[in-house]
């Protein structure tokens, strides 16, 4: 790996974002052109075993690429973003937690229930299980993006106060 640099600048980070955001861009070349060439039909037409082959391929790719993210982000430009600086505050913790109820609120509003348990009783066990895996590896991907975002723009305009992450993400 190259040498760490020791002026880092906006850019770099947009940089990690935009990888993380190619990243997630590689399930489309799996689902849309290289597996319907090898199953022999589109996506819509799958059965359980070729989805969790998909799931498992592009979990195993997604993690690859959230790792050298990382490694890159801490070995080149000294980010490692496990590393915390502060503890948040009771009203950070207070507007997590409501911004958590609502979510929950209106995801059972727009499924007529919980989420989770339809999604359960619509796939059944092993499709449900190989598919939250994959939400764990696609979350992983778009906080990645939340954050090297947030990091570029706090360092262009100055200002830590303003959601540049979310923004992007928008």
């Amino acid at each position: 790996m190259k040498e760490k640099i020791k002026d880092v600048k906006g850019i770099n980070y947009l940089c990690l974002a935009l990888c993380a955001f190619t990243g997630l861009g590689t399930e489309a070349i799996y689902a849309y052109l290289l597996e319907p060439i090898i199953y022999g039909h589109q996506m819509a037409d799958w059965n359980v075993s070729q989805y969790i082959i998909h799931w498992i391929i592009t979990c195993i790719t997604w993690g690859i690429i959230t790792y050298i993210i990382l490694e890159v982000s801490k070995r080149r430009y000294g980010f490692d973003i496990f590393i915390t600086k502060g503890k948040m505050k009771m009203w950070q913790w207070l507007c997590v937690i409501l911004c958590i109820v609502f979510s929950l609120c209106v995801s059972y509003w727009n499924w007529n229930g919980f989420k989770v348990v339809k999604e359960f009783q619509y796939k059944g066990l092993l499709k449900f299980i190989f598919q939250y895996i994959y939400y764990v590896f696609e979350t992983a991907l778009f906080t990645l993006i939340l954050v090297y975002g947030q990091k570029a723009f706090e360092l262009w305009f100055k200002k830590k106060n303003i959601p540049y992450g979310g923004i992007i993400l928008a």
